[in-house]
């Protein structure tokens, strides 16, 4: 297939390029800023691969009026979810009544989901001769850890920035301390900044780490010998960023901390999360500035 790819000739080659970038196994997964240009890449690489007996089939897309409305769990069911899981309760028995009035309070205020609108398109960014800078923040509590990432863009002095992927993991049945749960959202925080580099092809872009724990901070930055558990991720992190790169930001700075904890739809509308802080679009001496001391 890449040998196929690799020996397009003009006008297509662009085109073959970009499809040689979106295989993963045997599946494509590409991204395209309008139905225009959706149809035209389906026609071309079909055309493209046709040529060699390969046949793309299967075709699935995510513009609106195509899909059906999906729910994600991510409006603050998961303590009552953990719950259930705790309490061993199997999946024909009846449910304890506070778990649930919990469910029906979170179940009625899903109709409110309608009102909630997140830009999804890079093309929203000035990209164009832009300096480009890439922000991870990191949080946890008890009961989640999680992260998030925004592209910031600036341009003559204009800056854009834009949510570009979010991810929450929920905390192992087995409880451990938050420092721990923190150590965890940065795991998952330098995974994830490292597939969007590859995805975007930002592999060299200059990245930011937020976070708001001076414990698993101090674990990043400093030489063990730590625990096993925890030796194993900060080893992980470091293969995936450098220590440089990760900075303290306070708690109310720090955008991770909503998906971490949790809120209701209500909240989530009004708390606007989406939209990254406020101090990004500010020049970087009024960034959160604070260095780990060497004690």
């Amino acid at each position: 297939l890449n040998h196929v790819l690799d020996h397009v000739e003009e006008p297509l080659r662009s085109l073959a390029v970009k499809l040689k970038d979106s295989l993963y196994v045997d599946n494509c997964v590409a991204s395209v800023d309008s139905v225009s240009e959706l149809e035209s890449f389906r026609t071309e690489t079909q055309r493209i691969l046709k040529t060699a007996k390969f046949h793309l089939r299967g075709w699935k897309n995510n513009f609106l009026p195509e899909i059906e409305e999906t729910v994600q769990d991510s409006s603050g069911a998961v303590e009552e979810k953990e719950e259930c899981w705790k309490l061993g309760i199997s999946w024909d028995s009846n449910l304890p009544e506070d778990v649930i009035n919990k469910f029906k309070k979170w179940k009625d205020e899903l109709q409110e989901l309608k009102f909630l609108k997140i830009p999804r398109r890079l093309s929203n960014l000035d990209l164009n001769e832009s300096s480009l800078t890439l922000h991870t923040f990191c949080d946890a509590s008890k009961l989640v850890y999680a992260t998030c990432i925004f592209l910031r863009a600036e341009k003559e002095g204009k800056v854009t920035f834009q949510l570009i992927q979010a991810r929450s993991r929920i905390a192992p049945l087995k409880g451990i301390s938050i420092p721990r749960m923190e150590l965890l959202a940065y795991n998952i925080g330098a995974r994830l900044a490292n597939s969007v580099k590859k995805d975007l092809n930002l592999v060299d872009i200059e990245s930011f780490f937020w976070n708001d724990s001076m414990d698993a901070l101090h674990w990043i930055k400093k030489e063990g010998p730590w625990m096993t558990f925890v030796s194993n991720r900060v080893n992980e992190i470091r293969r995936l960023s450098e220590a440089y790169e990760w900075k303290f930001v306070p708690v109310t700075q720090n955008p991770a901390d909503l998906p971490s904890r949790g809120c209701s739809v209500k909240t989530l509308l009004k708390k606007q999360w989406y939209e990254g802080p406020p101090w990004l679009r500010d020049s970087r001496d009024k960034w959160p500035d604070f260095e780990l001391s060497p004690d």
